[in-house]
């Protein structure tokens, strides 16, 4: 049975039965979710598949490669949480921070990462959803750029 992804991005014309059926058998094969192989798939481009993701969660979608790391409101989270969970705070409005995801098809994953986020700044959190390498080099930049104990840790 074809995941409500891989029947999106078919229905859109984002990807072929061939190209589903093959992701779908790797997937299965490497005991992963078709969001994550799609990922790793060479000749599968990436935007349609975190458009689809994002609209089948009702998320917005970002390209976090257009985001100047500079304007981003770092000490909202500790540096070891934005490394760990593969959370990025983007943005605060009032009471409302912007943070982007990776990998929304991980629930357990991400409801801990939500779950410790707004536990840490008492906000109520908007996820948005992008490509999940750019993601990571984004939380190592700022792992590499933050002086020891300079963002926070975990227990502060």
């Amino acid at each position: 049975m074809a995941s409500a992804l891989a029947k999106h991005l078919y229905k859109h014309g984002a990807m072929d039965r061939e190209t589903i059926k093959r992701i779908e058998n790797k997937a299965r094969q490497d005991n992963k979710s078709f969001y994550e192989q799609s990922l790793k798939e060479e000749n599968v481009t990436i935007e349609p598949v975190l458009q689809a993701i994002a609209e089948l969660e009702k998320m917005a979608v970002i390209d976090i490669d257009r985001i100047n790391i500079d304007n981003l409101p770092l000490e909202l989270l500790p540096e070891k949480m934005i490394e760990e969970y593969q959370i990025l705070p983007l943005s605060k409005h009032g009471s409302r921070m912007f943070v982007a995801i990776g990998n929304p098809d991980n629930k357990v994953a991400l409801a801990q990462a939500l779950t410790q986020a707004r536990f840490h700044t008492n906000l109520t959190l908007s996820p948005v959803i992008c490509n999940p390498v750019s993601l990571n080099q984004v939380t190592q930049m700022v792992a590499a750029s933050t002086p020891a104990g300079g963002v926070g840790t975990l227990g502060d």
